[in-house]
């Protein structure tokens, strides 16, 4: 009888174990599946590997909990990163602990990164990268290869990155048959795609070295050969448009926008159209095909719904200016008039922005180009009548002027007015939140997820948070991210970052007392900024009141 009951349990125990590994193995594939099942339902599955008695499972639970919790913002990283050196240690190199060890080693790196600790995060890659190759984990090597560029490239160095993705290619292609062809070629189309993006990266460094515009043009005409959906083909076409724009061979150029233009079309993404247009116009325009840049810039000036953007406001700019050129003053006028009204709409901000990016473009001073215009246009005016016109110019301006100055006055008042009253009610001062907008498509969703934990996290109050490095940290483009902040939040970046910083700076006065003796520079520095003046500018901006101002009336 007791020979039976032993036997039993043996089995008991032999079938029991093989199950819970298996069981192991799912939960550790659900903390991989975060970004679509949620850090939460992850969590939960990390906890119960904890409940494993191997030190490698203890070790990679508690570094994918630390990582899971830091995008969250919600970890003690010193107690995690004990536990994790201490199971580490315990943790022989052998085929069966090599592939966790790459994917801790990866997860470390990506937390560091996360964290903006790019040294350690190279350095934690870097094991990854030797347990990958130690257990022959190709989609392992591939995927830590890629990290490894992107580091890279976020440190500024353009070159290492240039040869790590190299690298990534030559060994994809080596290994072609070890993988599926799905996988194959998303893999190849991400790694030449973010190699033609080092390229122009390492030429926007340089501004002169032609030969990164010409490698960047060759990965990207290698891409239209592989099998791409015809979204991918689109944002090919206008990667190759832009790189002809700035060899100034404008012909090639508005060829390849025009099929961008086709796929977008193709792909039902409306998101594109508007930008693309304006690319086709301005390259007629430097060809002086007038005509034809004029066909497109009316199309955008009809078809923009933003009235404020980049595109529909200079528009108006060039069509003013082939009507100079045409000596048609009537239109000149029309559009000119259309122009300076919208731009002096814009705050000091916006005008700046606008003025980078014309310069960019055009390498000319937007206010220089601006005045070009008037004299130009002048001539065309009826000398009879041009004194008369520069004085109603002059006082439609001022009053302008005066009438924004005034309104500008009557809104810092009415702000502080609610600020106050907001504190008398204790209510905490906060901005316009994400939650309640209506989202129209996925890259929009994805971005404005990127942003909700950007405000979660307070990223914000980094003082190398700008457009550039907001973009990188949510995955897009600067000019997907200016788009939507525009479209959601109704303002530029920089006065959406601007509103975060002052909204949380204003808390954290009213609810902590140590604050308010804080200097003007040591508040700028506490959220984000590196001036004092700049800083004190900003904030009288929003609240009508210097901070001085302000802390004294909340005394």
């Amino acid at each position: 009888m007791q020979k039976t009951i032993l036997l039993i349990l043996l089995f008991v125990f032999s079938s029991y174990f093989p199950q819970t590994s298996k069981e192991i193995e799912i939960y550790k594939n659900d903390f991989f599946l975060y970004p679509s099942i949620g850090a939460q339902k992850s969590l939960v599955s990390v906890e119960k590997i904890l409940k494993s008695d191997k030190a490698i499972d203890k070790a990679f639970a508690y570094t994918a909990k630390r990582h899971l919790l830091t995008i969250n913002n919600n970890y003690n990283g010193d107690v995690y990163l004990s536990k994790i050196n201490y199971y580490l240690q315990s943790v022989k190199e052998s085929q069966e602990n090599n592939k966790d060890l790459s994917n801790i080693y990866n997860i470390l790196g990506n937390t560091d990164k996360a964290n903006e600790n790019l040294k350690s995060a190279l350095q934690n890659f870097f094991k990854a990268e030797f347990f990958a190759k130690k257990s022959n984990d190709l989609q392992q090597i591939i995927k830590v290869k890629g990290n490894i560029a992107t580091v890279k490239g976020d440190i500024g160095l353009w070159e290492d990155a240039i040869k790590e993705t190299k690298s990534s290619i030559q060994f994809l292609k080596a290994n072609e048959n070890s993988y599926d062809e799905e996988y194959y070629t998303i893999q190849l189309y991400n790694q030449y795609n973010n190699l033609g993006n080092w390229y122009l990266q390492k030429y926007n460094d340089t501004k002169s070295e032609k030969k990164y515009l010409d490698s960047a043009k060759t990965i990207y005409n290698t891409l239209l050969h592989q099998n791409t959906n015809v979204l991918q083909k689109a944002l090919i076409y206008e990667n190759i448009g832009s790189i002809y724009s700035l060899e100034d061979n404008y012909s090639e150029s508005i060829l390849n926008y025009k099929k961008a233009l086709e796929n977008f079309n193709l792909s039902n993404s409306s998101q594109n159209l508007i930008s693309t247009n304006y690319n086709i116009a301005y390259n007629y325009y430097k060809l002086q095909k007038y005509d034809e840049a004029k066909k497109y810039f009316k199309y955008i000036i009809s078809k923009e719904k933003e009235k404020s953007s980049f595109q529909y406001l200079f528009s108006h700019q060039y069509l003013a200016k082939i009507y100079i050129y045409k000596e048609n003053r009537d239109s000149a006028n029309y559009f000119l008039d259309i122009f300076l009204n919208l731009y002096s709409k814009k705050t000091k901000i916006e005008k700046k922005e606008f003025a980078n990016i014309y310069k960019e473009i055009e390498n000319k001073s937007l206010n220089n180009e601006i005045a070009s215009i008037k004299n130009e246009n002048k001539s065309l005016r009826n000398l009879s009548n041009a004194g008369i016109v520069i004085g109603l110019v002059f006082i439609f301006f001022s009053t302008i002027y005066i009438y924004y100055q005034t309104k500008e006055k009557r809104k810092a008042k009415d702000k502080l007015n609610n600020l106050l009253k907001q504190i008398e009610e204790n209510k905490a001062v906060t901005t316009d939140s994400f939650s309640k907008v209506t989202i129209k498509d996925e890259k929009e969703k994805l971005i404005i997820e990127g942003l909700k934990k950007i405000e979660s996290n307070k990223y914000f109050l980094h003082k190398d948070f700008n457009l550039h490095n907001a973009a990188k940290k949510i995955g897009t483009n600067t000019t997907y991210l200016t788009i939507v902040v525009k479209n959601y939040k109704n303002c530029s970046f920089n006065d959406y970052t601007n509103e975060l910083r002052i909204s949380y700076l204003i808390n954290e006065i009213v609810n902590d007392k140590k604050i308010r003796n804080y200097t003007v520079q040591a508040l700028a520095e506490f959220v984000g900024y590196k001036n004092g003046n700049s800083f004190s500018k900003i904030f009288k901006e929003k609240t009508g009141v210097t901070p001085f101002q302000f802390i004294e009336k909340l005394k």
